[in-house]
C-alpha cells in the first residue's frame, strides 16, 4: 500500500514532505499552498499522525487517508484535532491495481 502514496500525491496535488519516515511506513504528511494530504499506513498510527496535524497549526483543509482492511475508520479516533479535515477512503481503483501488480509479481 505504501507505493500509492506518490498517486495519492498526484490525485491530491500535494508534493511537499512535511514528515515521512521511510524506515517504517507509519504515515506520512504532504502539504501544497491550498491543503496538507497525510496518508496513515497503519491503523495504530492515527492518534500519532493527528498529534502531528495539530503541530502543523496548519489553517487549510486537510485530506486523510487511512488504510485499513475492512475500509472504515472510527470517528472518535479523530475528534481531537484541531484543524479542518475531511477523512477519505482509499480510492479502489488504487488498490485495485496494486493487488493487480502484486500477482503478476508473485507468478
Amino acid at each position: 500500500m505504501s507505493k500509492s502514496t506518490e498517486l495519492l500525491c498526484i490525485a491530491e496535488n500535494t508534493f511537499e514532505v512535511v514528515k515521512q519516515n521511510k524506515k517504517k511506513l507509519d504515515f506520512a504528511i504532504f502539504k501544497n499552498n491550498n491543503q496538507h494530504t497525510a496518508i496513515i499506513y497503519d491503523e495504530d498510527c492515527i492518534e500519532k499522525c493527528c498529534l502531528e496535524l495539530n503541530n502543523t497549526k496548519s489553517k487549510n483543509k486537510t485530506i486523510i487517508y487511512v488504510f485499513s482492511y475492512d475500509h472504515t475508520y472510527e470517528d472518535e479516533d479523530f475528534e481531537n484535532l484541531s484543524i479542518d479535515f475531511i477523512v477519505k477512503p482509499i480510492p479502489e481503483a488504487i488498490i485495485n491495481v496494486y493487488r493487480k501488480i502484486s500477482k503478476l509479481k508473485n507468478k
